[in-house]
């Protein structure tokens, strides 16, 4: 706690005026003594400074415990705490008057009740928490301020000192007090605080088993027969209607989760739309709109925000399964509608009619009551069901759809009408609920299996783009071959979007929750390997993370240009590619480990162990592996380098974090540890320029004179395309006679890689020449 000037100087003085005052008392009291009947001959020395310093260090240390004490309970009440509480509160209400209606709640909004609950429950441990550790700070402080006050030497001090002197210490003791009655009214609000979420936790776990059973129920109740009966949806008298209650429970779902819905998109569509702008502007000032169209869809280059917003709002929701059916409607409602506005005219004319179509059958199945319903319900059902099978097999067929799932066509018609055919036998034999959620499960798995491989092809778009701009900034060329990179990403992001359409489907035929049962249990199913105690849900984390890392270190490369094509890829260096892979190696299994919760402290003490007999072993793939990243970071070469290293001449094709690939010209491909690397001399023609000299020695017979033949010999040179001009070739003569030269030839060339064409076509030509004007090589 910080004391002011003013604090301290009153302390002094308190201290001063206590001091006197505890002398002239005990003065008094030696002077007002009667004489002892014990007379020594040696007088002894009187002690009451002693004692009246003892005094004051009490009164100093009671004032600093004080002060310690009112710093150490300084804790602000967190108001956002009873917020939560309040608004726990709330919801429990809200989903206890649903309940209490006895009306029939819609498995989703089961589904969500069960969720907001369990989201409720891990709030209030928190709390429950931070009231703990609260308690114990404020009970401790009380019981030091306790001890303060039973000091016998603070006891004593008060007995000595007269009622007047005793009021000059009245600071002290009125800060004690003060401080004992913050203490006890916050300990009284922490209990209260206590007992609240005590009741609260009792409430959500009554809640909680109401809504598991109501949603068992619903299950079961699925596959019952259903009588037709009238529909007797007529208002209730009652003060609220189960409509009202969702609304309010989508409000506070919202509300809780306004970051991942609203700020987030908002967001994600702001950064990614600026990205692509400046991509698309750099691409199109370099490259024609011919070969733009031929690579890319129409759409990224002339609406890239609606393609991008399209494709946040179809992603954010994979975030969580969960969501409110209002929620989905809009999510449906607002795709379909953008979808069809990004076909270009001529799809728009031949297609739009088929998916605004089909999203009508999703707006009819919607408002049709699957609880109280009538024999013109099932024969709306009837055609629906049929439509929706028709209508989706055609679209499967046609336009966007048929590109992403040529290979999977058959399987999903099939699926489709087999979905259909069922759902009709169970409408016929009065099983209509089951009917009812198979149709509309079928509705919204087709919806989103469109809008889902429409956002595929606008990431792919969007690789594309980074790939094109990025060889276009590094001036290899102003082409691009994609169509190894969407081969390869094709098939996984394919079977993404399937699995995506799976869980959903799963969902809205309300087993979600019996699904997501079986997962938790195997999940927790338990494994002892001696005293290390895992789940099988950490082996399923870990591998699943480490698969997720390996596959973007593997395809990474299209984000830095690469194309997946060799001869492509060498053109540029690759040093900060590499270390990318590593560092996303790295964190992948930092993540895996974290996210699995395997006993690292267990797991290490193996390692440890492990390390103590095999560490020899380890020596030189540590070695290797440490060289690897000083070759990378210092980079004395890169890929594409001609290089001389042990004795073996190439070109660099690879470089890892253990070893290196060196090409020779005869194709051979030599695997070099780096560490052997590392510790040779490295011969590296490409180090900082591409340009090599040569040296050609001949001996020439010719009756021009020294000065003719090396101008002439020099303009040869120069006509050929490889040698460079400048530096200037150079011919120097070891010995001149009348008719007879022999010399040296020294010139340069650009590729260094090309050594040995660039040789012969030089001696070639220079042999031709010569001959052609009667100079003879000997």
């Amino acid at each position: 706690m910080k004391f002011n000037k003013r604090s301290i100087i009153k302390f002094l003085l308190l201290l001063g005026v206590t001091y006197l005052q505890l002398s002239m008392c005990a003065s008094a009291q030696v002077k007002g003594k009667k004489p002892s009947h014990n007379v020594s001959l040696f007088s002894q020395r009187d002690t009451t400074d002693v004692k009246n310093k003892d005094y004051v260090e009490h009164i100093e240390k009671a004032f600093l415990e004080i002060s310690e004490i009112q710093e150490k309970i300084s804790v602000p009440v967190n108001r956002q705490n009873a917020i939560n509480i309040l608004k726990t509160e709330e919801l429990i209400n809200i989903i206890n008057a649903s309940i209490k209606l006895h009306s029939q709640i819609n498995a989703r909004d089961l589904q969500l009740y069960l969720k907001l609950l369990n989201n409720s429950e891990r709030e209030q441990n928190r709390l429950k928490t931070d009231n703990f550790k609260l308690d114990t700070i404020f009970k401790s402080a009380r019981k030091s301020l306790y001890d303060i006050s039973a000091d016998p030497v603070l006891a004593e001090i008060a007995s000595v000192m007269s009622i007047q002197d005793r009021e000059k210490l009245n600071s002290l003791s009125g800060r004690w007090a003060s401080l004992d009655s913050i203490i006890a009214e916050r300990i009284s609000l922490i209990d209260q605080q206590g007992i609240q979420l005590s009741t609260i936790n009792i409430q959500l776990k009554d809640l909680q088993k109401q809504t598991r059973d109501l949603l068992f129920e619903s299950n079961i109740a699925t596959f019952k027969k259903t009588n037709a009966k009238p529909n007797n949806s007529s208002g209730s008298g009652g003060v609220i209607t189960q409509s009202q209650i969702n609304a309010k429970i989508v409000g506070m779902y919202m509300q809780d989760n306004l970051f991942l819905f609203v700020f987030l998109p908002i967001l994600l569509v702001s950064i990614v739309y600026y990205w692509t702008n400046r991509k698309v502007r750099f691409v199109k000032d370099k490259v024609t709109d011919t070969y733009l169209s031929s690579v890319f869809s129409e759409g990224i280059f002339m609406r890239p925000f609606t393609h991008i917003t399209f494709m946040v709002l179809n992603l954010v929701p994979l975030l969580d399964l969960n969501t409110p059916s209002f929620y989905q409607f809009l999510i449906q409602s607002l795709s379909v509608f953008m979808f069809v506005k990004m076909l270009d005219k001529q799809e728009r004319k031949k297609y739009g009619k088929f998916y605004l179509g089909f999203f009508a059958l999703y707006i009819v199945i919607l408002f049709l009551n699957a609880q109280n319903f009538t024999v013109v319900h099932k024969v709306v059902l009837t055609i629906v069901s049929i439509s929706t099978a028709v209508i989706a097999v055609i679209l499967m067929s046609k336009g966007i759809i048929k590109n992403n799932v040529q290979k999977t066509y058959g399987i999903i018609s099939l699926l489709i009408i087999l979905t259909t055919l069922l759902s009709l036998f169970c409408l016929f034999t009065n099983r209509v609920l089951v009917s009812y959620n198979l149709i509309y499960a079928s509705i919204v798995c087709v919806l989103q299996l469109i809008c889902l491989f429409k956002v595929k092809d606008i990431i792919l778009d969007l690789l594309k783009l980074q790939m094109l701009q990025r060889r276009l900034k590094l001036a290899i060329d102003n082409t691009v071959n994609t169509s190894n990179m969407v081969s390869n990403l094709s098939k996984p992001l394919n079977i993404s979007v399937y699995i995506f359409c799976s869980i959903s489907f799963i969902s809205n035929l309300n087993l979600y929750v019996a699904l997501e049962s079986l997962i938790d249990a195997i999940m927790d199913l338990p494994i002892n390997i001696g005293s290390i105690h895992i789940t099988a849900g950490s082996i399923i984390y870990f591998i699943i993370i480490v698969f997720i890392a390996h596959f973007i270190r593997k395809h990474i490369g299209y984000v830095f240009g690469n194309v997946g094509i060799e001869e492509e890829d060498e053109k540029f260096e690759q040093s900060s590619l590499v270390i990318t892979r590593l560092l996303i190696i790295c964190l992948g299994y930092i993540i895996a480990v974290a996210a699995s919760g395997l006993p690292v402290d267990k797991i290490t003490v193996v390692l440890g162990a492990l390390s103590v007999g095999v560490g020899m072993g380890f020596q030189n793939i540590v070695n290797n592996f440490v060289s690897g990243l000083i070759l990378l970071f210092e980079r004395p070469l890169k890929i594409g380098d001609n290089v001389q290293i042990n004795g073996k001449s190439g070109r660099v094709k690879e470089m890892g974090v253990r070893t290196s690939t060196l090409q020779t010209d005869e194709g051979a491909e030599v695997i070099i540890p780096n560490g052997t690397i590392l510790s040779q001399d490295i011969i590296n023609w490409s180090y900082k320029n591409n340009k090599r000299r040569v040296e050609l020695s001949y001996s020439i017979k010719s009756s021009k004179n020294a000065v003719q033949l090396e101008a002439f010999i020099v303009n040869c040179l120069v006509q050929i395309e490889d040698v460079l001009s400048f530096p200037k070739p150079t011919v120097l003569f070891d010995t001149v006679s009348e008719e007879d030269f022999k010399i040296r030839i020294q010139f340069w060339f650009k590729d260094s890689g090309n050594f040995e064409k660039v040789m012969s076509n030089t001696k070639s030509f220079l042999y031709t020449e010569l001959k052609q004007n009667e100079m003879f090589v000997q």
